[in-house]
């Protein structure tokens, strides 16, 4: 007797049957091929938002566990241990409760390209970090006077200084964790035949530079400072791979950690025969390193008329 199998996706009727599978193979694929549509049913954005939450998730768990067996075990070897160990994880659980909320949005903030440059990422995590010990407080307030005889207030001066730290440790981790898992940005020049454009990323838009107004650019740690004509413009990208991208353009390497356009270049000082120093055309000054002083100074004279 046949088997039928009802797709509910495609509203047919398939025959599974032995027979009709060796006599049309093309049908049997076509069947398995309708059922592994149903892992496709979650978007994209919503199955990496499943896996931030998960992933915090799991680390909440592990976090409270060890945490509660440390405390068992501190209590029994001092002798004094008059709870199980039910009864450590339950207070565990129920003092890290918050971050299960905070913990995703945390980290999704600190893995994110926005706040630019260190400071910018300071100031935030500090207003950031006030915000979550501010709702920490009052959960811990509601929490732990509820079902007794205190109130709000006296359930928070009966916690010490210790006991606020695990929470900021928790914060500061979750942010580092989140900052290693950016991804840099993607240096990606549009060329055509009438111009040239470096796509910056911001928080809030995409910034399309000219290539010819770029006069040169420096390392700032995981930045690079494009230096324009009036100001300058943070680009989260590497060195390597900036250099790389414009020297199709005729920039040249001066140094570790500055790359300049020869054609904005007026003026260098030297020592002996080798550039020691160039000035841009914005009246930046930038080293020259000893590795690539005689290169600079080949390309710079290239520039003068015979």
């Amino acid at each position: 007797m046949a088997i039928v199998d009802t797709i509910g996706s495609t509203g047919r009727d398939v025959d599974l049957s032995t027979s009709a599978a060796n006599s049309d193979p093309q049908a049997s694929r076509s069947i398995w091929r309708d059922r592994r549509t149903y892992s496709d049913l979650i978007p994209n954005k919503h199955r990496k938002l499943l896996m931030l939450v998960g992933g915090t998730s799991l680390a909440w768990l592990a976090t409270v566990l060890l945490f509660a067996f440390c405390a068992w075990i501190d209590q029994s070897v001092r002798g004094s241990a008059s709870a199980t160990f039910a009864f450590y994880l339950a207070g565990w659980a129920k003092g890290m409760a918050p971050w299960l909320v905070l913990g995703p949005m945390i980290f999704r903030w600190a893995s994110s390209s926005r706040d630019v440059g260190l400071t910018g990422t300071l100031w935030t995590g500090l207003i950031c970090g006030m915000l979550c010990m501010g709702v920490i407080a009052i959960y811990a307030a509601i929490a732990f006077s509820y079902g007794t005889e205190l109130t709000p207030l006296e359930a928070l001066t009966t916690f010490q200084l210790t006991d606020w730290m695990w929470d900021v440790t928790f914060f500061i981790l979750l942010i580092m964790t989140g900052r290693l898992t950016r991804k840099p940005a993607i240096v990606r020049v549009s060329t055509t035949s009438q111009s040239s454009s470096l796509a910056v990323k911001s928080h809030d838009g995409v910034e399309y530079i000219q290539i010819a107004d770029i006069q040169g650019a420096t390392a700032q740690g995981n930045y690079i400072a494009l230096h324009l004509p009036g100001r300058d413009v943070l680009h989260r990208a590497t060195m390597a791979s900036l250099t790389q991208s414009l020297t199709s353009a005729g920039f040249v390497r001066i140094h570790r950690s500055h790359l300049v356009n020869p054609d904005l270049v007026i003026s260098t000082t030297a020592r002996g025969e080798r550039v020691r120093e160039v000035r841009l055309t914005n009246g930046i000054e930038l080293p020259v390193s000893e590795r690539y002083s005689v290169d600079v100074g080949m390309r710079l004279a290239d520039r003068v008329c015979a």
